[in-house]
């Protein structure tokens, strides 16, 4: 079986660490640093897809909430 192109997490900062959340897929993580949040998203996307099935790219999306921003 052919593996997915893309997966797409949109990664948001609250109460001091990083929560990365996946389009399209059952898929959440978090970490304190940006480096851990790499290594858990890696970890997570390979735990989810059956092996040969997940995507050939994994690819981190940031986004700041500005109503926070003073």
């Amino acid at each position: 079986m052919v593996g997915m192109e893309e997966i797409v997490f949109h990664v948001r900062g609250q109460s001091g660490k990083y929560i990365a959340e996946a389009e399209g897929a059952s898929i959440v993580t978090s970490a304190a640093s940006f480096d851990q949040l790499a290594d858990m998203v890696r970890d997570a996307v390979d735990c989810h897809f059956d092996p040969g099935t997940g995507p050939a790219t994994v690819r981190l999306v940031f986004s700041l909430d500005m109503a926070r921003v003073p």
